[in-house]
């Protein structure tokens, strides 16, 4: 009962104390996960061996994962990797299964009213590494059914090009509210350390790939995760 009380609190802070909203969004979270889970696993503990059990290699590939230090304000800072999802040997079914997964591993009660923030690292990927449908689903559960939302988003590493081709599409698929915390840096090296600290992401928070002095093992994350849920 206790945890059924603490989610729903992550729900009503997310709607900003609104009871209806909060219930609706609780009640439409449930739906999207019976939908995306099936009825034999949506019901499962959300972990690496319940309800992720079929989705090992897309969770390896580590397209989405959440970095060991937050931002200044104590937010949850998430990397995007576009470069990351190599589409062998999972179907999309099962990276939208380990994105919501990832999803989920920040939802609490201070996250609900701080936010999250996103870095997409765009460094090492191209325009063939984008994925309309996984940017949709990414902004759709963060904007109907997850108790939390995206505090900023910040895309660094795009040529200007691509930037004039992707962002149309990308905006189309955010909802009014989350596009305006789209920032897309077109600086580099110390310039974008920085572009980002003006923004409360300091150089220890940063990925050592994008110039900071974060380091991180997206399969030392995973095995972490492994221990933690076995405890549970």
């Amino acid at each position: 009962l206790n945890s059924v009380k603490k989610r729903m609190k992550q729900f009503l802070h997310r709607e900003g104390g609104n009871a209806e909203r909060a219930a609706n969004r609780f009640v439409r979270y449930w739906q999207k996960r019976h939908q995306l889970f099936g009825t034999d696993k949506f019901c499962l503990p959300m972990t690496l061996e319940g309800a992720l059990r079929d989705d090992a290699v897309a969770l390896e590939c580590g397209g989405f994962k959440i970095l060991p230090k937050p931002d200044a304000s104590g937010r949850p800072i998430m990397l995007g990797a576009p470069h990351c999802h190599t589409r062998v040997g999972y179907d999309t079914e099962s990276m939208l299964r380990a994105i919501w997964y990832v999803f989920e591993l920040v939802a609490d009660e201070e996250n609900a009213r701080k936010g999250v923030v996103l870095l997409a690292d765009w460094t090492s990927a191209t325009i063939w590494d984008y994925d309309a449908v996984m940017d949709q689903f990414m902004f759709e559960i963060e904007r109907e059914y997850l108790p939390w939302s995206f505090a900023g988003i910040h895309a660094i590493g795009l040529p200007l090009i691509i930037v004039q081709i992707l962002k149309p599409a990308v905006c189309a698929v955010m909802g009014k509210e989350t596009r305006a915390k789209l920032i897309v840096h077109q600086t580099e090296g110390d310039l974008l350390l920085k572009d980002l600290e003006i923004y409360g992401i300091p150089k220890v928070s940063i990925p050592v790939e994008i110039g900071g002095c974060c380091h991180h093992s997206h399969h030392e994350w995973l095995q972490m995760r492994r221990r933690v849920e076995s405890n549970v």
